[in-house]
């Protein structure tokens, strides 16, 4: 075979729609774009891959094999990757279901998945099939995608181990090679009919995007839905739990429902060949598990909002303290340009005027030596007071200011002292008046107690 792939392929696989592992569609893209050169490596394909769509049997139980990428039919993606055609799978498939020799039958599945196109068909084909004869999906290696939305439409899954399953979405992959063209000096010209301007759409704007990704999301909720109805789950359940796009050990999906039990080829071969049920595990109500998931979307909604409301009060604080940070800021960028300022007009001065600069540095000096001497007076009468310390370093003020701050000091104590004494006085003078009736109230019962005893006597 030519290692010469021709550069329309890419063309054909970036307008096509993938239910494909994004690993996988890079190494198709690679060889594609001849950006992979060991081509014959890739090719290299084990038997499964090599015998992928073909029917076999062995003591009544048929085996297709789905092996590399799988294409809707015969063409240049399934030579590179020795990969499996819904073409193929679809005849052998009837086959097999038709074959009075075939009691059972197996999908051998090793895939990365493919292009979308005829999966939900087949995939259809195969749930319909149910009941006919017992249908059991293995994988030894890889289900992903498109090959996993096949095997979901068996009766069961049995997965080695080590096997991987899931990737369930689409994806959509495309080249922007417009700055190679301007390098090479190569324009593109492209018409549209003006009665159908959304036949193509530009990809580097944001309705192109969003365009594309409506598509992929519909083709996706399908993907899912037909999942939930092949496996018996509630869609909610499966996009919430199959992987969301990821794939997942056997064990890890056996837990979750998207495998049924572990096994080999050869015990699932055998097991059928026996007359062995193999039937689906784990299956719940459906309207319970719909339950389930909207009560966890609640919890992560409330959850969700509390952090909302937490992070906008935060926020808010932020706000709050940079404001004030702000304006201290200012505060202090206005005191230190004033005294830059002050700095640089005397640096100025010194250049030009040594003389006057000196002249002025003395004069400051004594007055601050005498503002010192008279705080130094005030505190001689006032002693620790703490205006006076503030005066002197901490708020400098002249022996002027700070002698009318501290008449307005004593002027306030003066006044509450004044207020004090007077509230005394009236104290005072209601406890003589108390002590007035009281004396008046003894001498009033003293004179009683004569009148009666005079009385007394007289009897």
């Amino acid at each position: 075979m030519s290692n010469k792939i021709p550069n329309s392929i890419l063309q054909a696989i970036h307008t096509k729609r993938w239910g494909i592992t994004p690993e996988y569609l890079d190494v198709i893209i690679g060889v594609a774009s001849r950006e992979l050169k060991d081509i014959e490596a890739v090719l290299s394909s084990p038997a499964v891959k090599k015998g992928s769509g073909l029917l076999s049997t062995r003591s009544g139980v048929g085996i297709i094999n789905i092996g590399g990428v799988i294409a809707p039919y015969m063409n240049i993606m399934t030579e590179i990757s020795g990969g499996t055609t819904i073409e193929q799978l679809g005849l052998n498939f009837g086959e097999a279901l038709r074959s009075k020799e075939i009691k059972a039958i197996v999908l051998n599945i090793d895939s990365p998945g493919g292009d979308i196109c005829g999966i939900h068909e087949f995939s259809n084909m195969v749930y319909e099939a149910r009941g006919q004869k017992p249908i059991v999906a293995y994988v030894g290696n890889l289900c992903a995608s498109a090959a996993y939305w096949i095997a979901s439409a068996c009766d069961c899954i049995i997965a080695d181990k080590t096997a991987t399953l899931g990737s369930i979405g689409v994806v959509a992959s495309w080249i922007d090679d417009s700055a190679w063209m301007e390098k090479e000096g190569i324009k593109e010209y492209k018409l549209v009919s003006s009665q159908t301007p959304n036949k193509q759409q530009d990809l580097n704007s944001d309705e192109g995007l969003n365009s594309l990704q409506a598509e992929l999301d519909g083709l996706a909720n399908i993907f899912i839905e037909s999942v939930a109805t092949h496996r018996e789950r509630a869609a909610k359940y499966v996009e919430s739990n199959f992987g969301k796009g990821g794939v997942l050990l056997a064990e890890q999906a056996i837990k979750v429902g998207m495998a049924d039990e572990l096994g080999s080829l050869e015990s699932v071969i055998q097991g059928l060949q026996e007359g062995k049920s193999f039937i689906k595990k784990g299956v719940i109500d459906m309207a319970k598990e719909e339950k389930l998931v909207l009560e966890d979307e609640e919890k992560d909604e409330e959850k969700e909002s509390k952090t909302k409301a937490e992070d906008e009060e935060e926020e808010k604080d932020k706000e709050t303290n940079k404001k004030a940070e702000s304006e201290e800021d200012d505060e202090k960028d206005k005191e230190g340009k004033k005294a830059s300022t002050l700095e640089t007009k005397m640096s100025g001065l010194l250049l030009s005027d040594a003389v006057l600069f000196n002249a002025i540095k003395e004069l400051g000096v004594k007055e601050e030596r005498e503002r010192m001497f008279a705080i130094n007076e005030i505190a001689k009468v006032y002693g620790d007071n703490e205006l006076v310390k503030k005066a002197m370093f901490n708020e400098p003020k002249s022996a002027k200011d700070l002698s009318f701050e501290l008449i307005k000091a004593e002027r306030v104590a003066l006044e509450a002292y004044t207020k004090d004494y007077q509230e005394d006085i009236s104290m005072i003078a209601e406890i003589k008046r108390s002590e007035g009736v009281l004396q008046t109230g003894e001498a009033k019962l003293k004179a009683e107690v004569e009148d009666v005893k005079k009385g007394y006597n007289r009897n």
